[in-house]
């Protein structure tokens, strides 16, 4: 099964992405719905809304509410587009062999797959 490996963490990311979204989605009326979870977030201090460390001379802080609600749901929203991405470029690289898992060489796509997607999680 080795051969298959790959295209079983192929299938596995795919469904990976699927399910956080759906997860996202489950959350989100769980707490009552878009509109409930605003008001929850207003309720919350506004430290919640400010990044830490260096990050907070980057990035703005987020209005706790429906700015930061949106921000969150945009944050999960991409990273499942960029895994998705990530995984049909996997997908077409390996078989003409240019992705070459593990491979760190400027040569392959392994290294700007794997840069991409740590990119995108760390919304």
């Amino acid at each position: 099964y080795h051969e298959a490996r790959l295209y079983i963490d192929i299938l596995r990311d795919l469904y990976e992405a699927y399910v956080i979204q759906s997860f996202l989605y489950y959350l989100m009326e769980l707490l009552g719905g878009e509109d409930t979870l605003v008001q929850l977030l207003q309720e919350k201090d506004a430290y919640y809304g400010n990044h830490p460390g260096f990050f907070k001379f980057f990035f703005p802080s987020w209005e706790m509410g429906y700015d930061f609600m949106i921000n969150c749901k945009h944050g999960v929203i991409q990273y499942v587009v960029v895994k998705i991405i990530g995984t049909i470029l996997t997908a077409i690289l390996e078989p003409i062999g240019l992705f070459n898992e593990g491979d760190i060489s400027w040569t392959k796509g392994y290294v700007y797959i794997s840069f991409m997607i740590n990119l995108s999680q760390m919304w």
